[in-house]
């Protein structure tokens, strides 16, 4: 298993990518914003966690709610005050591959599952976001945010063993 990833960024444009063998695992950051300070682009990002599922039965409907320890977590950090916008898309699917063939099973995403918090507790339920929509705020006074995002996977029945993987992508942009 891959160790989860970081990236500082300073300029105007940065790429980052990481795939963690399991359910969800890929971080994006990109952004193109030369009407912006320096001082208001100098962000860090680091993927902290994946979402994890753990065992999911066919035919059962399995939630992964953001306060949960399954649910993944990101953490970013910048200068206190600065507007961003985080963005995340998201699987409707989860995919496992053998022999040629694919399987799939759905999987969702509600209007609360997403928070962030200014601490690593997680402990402020109050901030509860819609993951399907951007979502935009300024970076507290301590210059740190943590981001966790959970979700529903729903096998069919019929659904055959095995590990069904996708990947979120979160981008996270400097906005005015």
């Amino acid at each position: 298993m891959a160790t989860p990833g970081y990236m500082p960024f300073t300029g105007s444009s940065c790429f980052f990518s990481f795939i963690r063998v399991g359910l969800f695992c890929q971080f994006l950051f990109i952004t193109h914003s030369p009407q912006l300070s320096e001082a208001q682009t100098q962000l860090s990002v680091q993927m902290l966690k994946g979402l994890d599922f753990g065992k999911v039965w066919a035919g059962s409907t399995d939630s992964v709610q953001p306060s949960d320890p399954g649910a993944a977590k990101f953490f970013i950090q910048g200068e206190k005050k600065t507007k961003i916008r985080l963005t995340f898309m998201l699987p409707s699917q989860l995919l496992l591959t053998r022999d040629g063939v694919t399987e799939r099973h759905p999987i969702t995403f509600s209007p609360t599952s997403a928070r962030w918090d200014q601490n690593d507790a997680g402990n402020n339920p109050g901030n509860l976001f819609d993951p399907n929509q951007p979502y935009d705020m300024s970076i507290p006074g301590d210059g740190k945010v943590y981001v966790w995002i959970g979700g529903t996977s729903e096998p069919p029945s019929t659904q055959k063993p095995g590990r069904y993987e996708a990947q979120i992508t979160l981008v996270v942009t400097p906005i005015q």
